[in-house]
């Protein structure tokens, strides 16, 4: 990869209402692209890390930013899903630029008429569409999306170092278990409830030699904790909530399966389960 010294001459806008120090998939992607496009090219970015309970605040100041940034000249404008892409095509056509957008799932498949109309009819104006998964592709088919490109999501891992799992930041009750190991938000989609509910209940009844670790938060939360009281599994189930990277890479190193029990909901998507990248790479 060449080194900042040996960029090629082109720059990037890239805008982002997802992006660290908030938590998520899509943050990690963002965070991760952007850091490696910097290698290769100029990119410029304009990014929210809060909550998106702020989002119209950020939309109105990232087009001001943007105005100021593209004073320059810019070769392409990214949006960081399809949410922005009403900003992305504003933009287009203000300053006569190339925008390519990243296609997530959700950002897609958000079940509202006015927000379906105003996303499909903006991205039908777009160069380009990067669709993250085949059936993020097929979602922007549905909707007469067609210049698409799709690009899996990639992660940025550390070597894999099972050798260096630290059994002192692990309870001892559940170092000595099979570890069964979910990483994600709390979201219904996920379909951790009724993985407890219709597998974990059962495989409990007939092994007591595992515990299955749930770490993530979300809306989904109390639900899951309903169904853990339920049917008497705390010994089985543990809910950790928001853990730091470094206890995630642990428990991907110990656990001897990683699931990710994704349900159909409708009007929602799992585009790409970064996750499970992330476990496969650390074995």
């Amino acid at each position: 990869m060449p080194g900042r010294g040996n960029k090629k001459n082109m720059n990037i806008l890239y805008i982002t209402r997802k992006y660290p120090p908030s938590i998520g998939g899509m943050q990690t992607m963002n965070y991760n692209l952007i850091e490696s496009l910097g290698r290769k090219v100029t990119v410029e970015k304009i990014t929210w890390g809060g909550s998106q309970a702020y989002l119209p605040v950020f939309i109105i100041s990232a087009y001001i930013k943007a105005c100021v940034h593209l004073r320059k000249k810019f070769d392409l404008l990214i949006t960081g899903d399809a949410l922005l892409a009403p900003l992305g095509l504003i933009l287009k056509k203000q300053f006569n630029l190339k925008v390519l957008c990243i296609a997530h799932g959700l950002d897609i498949t958000f079940p509202n008429r006015i927000y379906q109309r105003l996303i499909v009819s903006s991205l039908k104006r777009f160069d380009k569409i990067v669709c993250v998964s085949k059936s993020t592709r097929e979602e922007c088919q549905k909707r007469g999306l067609f210049n698409i490109t799709v690009i899996p999501n990639g992660v940025r891992l550390p070597p894999y170092e099972p050798g260096k799992a630290r059994q002192d930041i692990m309870d001892p009750a559940i170092y000595n278990k099979k570890i069964l190991l979910t990483v994600g938000r709390l979201v219904k989609r996920k379909g951790i409830a009724e993985f407890v509910t219709n597998v974990i209940s059962k495989l409990g009844s007939v092994r007591n030699d595992f515990v299955y670790i749930i770490i993530g938060e979300g809306k989904e939360r109390g639900r899951i904790e309903d169904v853990i009281s339920r049917l008497g599994l705390h010994g089985k189930v543990r809910l950790l909530g928001r853990c730091s990277d470094d206890v995630v890479k642990q428990f991907f190193y110990q656990a001897k399966l990683f699931i990710m029990p994704n349900i159909r909901v409708e009007g929602d998507v799992e585009g790409f389960g970064i996750a499970a990248l992330e476990a496969s790479g650390c074995g």
